[in-house]
């Protein structure tokens, strides 16, 4: 029997897509997308978790082509991000419509966020290492890949310890002033919104990895990248530690 995209449509739920909605780039233009592949692999008899392990696949193909291929093969490690980031909606499209959904499921889907996050810096400051390797700033590079690395993920998981304290989600969106007393949404926060579409991988992050590679500003991306990086853990840091 055939499967339409408005049908996998259907078991978006509204908690998902309000979730979603932070996420612009991917809320408006991935999501939409995922649909049509969701609904094409869930006839093919494929699982969630097969697009899953599959998709993590893609990320360190992508990863190696970036940090050691030439201008064209960068390209399609650039493309293959992408792709990355539409597989990444439809494991969840696939879940939800079939109704596996499962801690598991989460697990590996979790694995691959953070493969992403630790992995991606790391190749685009080995990118910009060989575009400068005759020169003596080439190091830099490499050493900014590696802050951005960590400075990724060190966040999200001084995050988890946070709630593991019994902070809540809503007590750090107030660290954040979501909403000021008038009841409108705070400056600080409209401000992590926009860092968290650009600098997220459901955001515009790959699109500008993307560009990046095609107008050979990868060097410029990587230092960009590590300073914003280093700037917002400072401040979720500072947040965290003054919320206790």
């Amino acid at each position: 029997m055939a499967i339409s995209s408005d049908q996998v449509r259907k078991a978006y739920s509204e908690e998902k897509q309000c979730a979603d909605r932070s996420e612009w780039f991917a809320y408006y233009v991935v999501r939409p997308l995922s649909f049509y592949i969701s609904a094409i692999l869930i006839q093919k008899g494929i699982s969630a978790n097969s697009v899953t392990w599959f998709s993590m696949v893609l990320v360190i193909l992508a990863d190696i082509m970036i940090g050691l291929g030439g201008a064209y093969i960068k390209a399609l490690g650039g493309v293959l991000l992408l792709l990355w980031l539409i597989l990444d909606h439809v494991d969840g499209n696939i879940a939800r419509y079939s109704g596996t959904q499962s801690a598991y499921g989460d697990f590996i889907d979790t694995i691959g966020g953070y493969l992403i996050l630790s992995t991606l810096p790391l190749f685009l400051g080995l990118a910009a290492f060989f575009d400068h390797r005759d020169g003596h700033i080439a190091w830099v590079f490499l050493l900014l890949g590696g802050v951005a690395a960590v400075t990724n993920v060190l966040p999200r998981l001084l995050y988890q310890k946070f709630q593991s304290y019994g902070l809540t989600k809503k007590d750090y969106k107030d660290l954040l002033n979501v909403k000021s007393q008038a009841g409108t949404r705070g400056l600080r926060y409209r401000a992590f919104q926009v860092a968290n579409n650009i600098l997220n991988p459901s955001g515009l992050l790959l699109v500008f990895v993307l560009m990046a590679i095609l107008f050979n500003f990868i060097d410029w991306f990587v230092v960009i990248y590590a300073v914003i990086n280093i700037i917002l853990t400072a401040y979720c840091i500072t947040k965290f530690c003054r919320s206790f």
